[in-house]
């Protein structure tokens, strides 16, 4: 979390020092019987930019190979989710994730997924432009109970979702979400993203009154 809270915040040398820590320290660590959560780390710097797509396929690929070696092998849709959809930061990430997604189904089922994992999906559909499939994630991602849990993936969901929303035609529906975001973080990378869709829609700094007020 202290990742996201830097990258929100554009710094990223503190991003780096953070990676930096962790590698020095990860020798120490072993993998749980649970999972090996070694990648989240990785995965986080690249999301944030700090290491190249080269350097973290070749980090994502050895940890799956290790990973595939371990018995008996569990949660394998946890691994998609963390290796692949988590970090998508652009549609050729999203492409990709969605093109070995087969190989890691069945997904968790929807009453024990996660908010990140519906938020990452939808990421990644809305990415290529799969607005169908990228609504069902993403506005289960926005309506979780764990928003409290998840802050940054809740509000990241809140931008794509508003972002779906506006490719629809649904004006009023983006710039409610939108608002949630600025209303939410005065600052940061999300809200100023969301900012900047408000002032091109030209949506109201306040919620418009009326029965719609609320839909989304």
């Amino acid at each position: 979390m202290s990742m996201f809270f830097e990258y929100e915040m554009g710094n990223p040398a503190a991003i780096a020092a953070l990676g930096r820590e962790h590698q020095e320290h990860r020798t120490a660590w072993r993998p749980g019987s649970y999972f090996n959560h070694e990648i989240i780390p990785q995965s986080a710097l690249y999301f944030a930019g700090i290491t190249t797509r080269e350097e973290y396929h070749h980090q994502r690929d050895t940890w799956l190979k290790v990973e595939a070696s371990r018995e008996p092998l569990v949660f394998k849709s946890k691994q998609w989710d963390t290796a692949y959809a988590r970090p998508i930061r652009d549609q050729q990430d999203a492409r990709e994730a969605l093109a070995v997604l087969p190989e890691y189904l069945p997904l968790t089922s929807s009453a024990a997924r996660a908010l990140e994992t519906d938020e990452a999906i939808g990421r990644a559909y809305l990415l290529v432009g799969d607005l169908e499939n990228a609504e069902r994630y993403l506005r289960r991602a926005t309506r979780s109970c764990a928003a409290l849990d998840n802050p940054f993936e809740h509000t990241w969901a809140l931008l794509n979702y508003g972002k779906l929303l506006e490719q629809k035609g649904d004006v009023g529906g983006a710039c409610n979400l939108y608002r949630q975001v600025v209303q939410r973080w005065s600052e940061g990378t999300t809200s100023q993203a969301a900012h900047a869709r408000m002032t091109s829609l030209k949506c109201q700094v306040s919620p418009a009154k009326g029965p719609d007020a609320s839909k989304h």
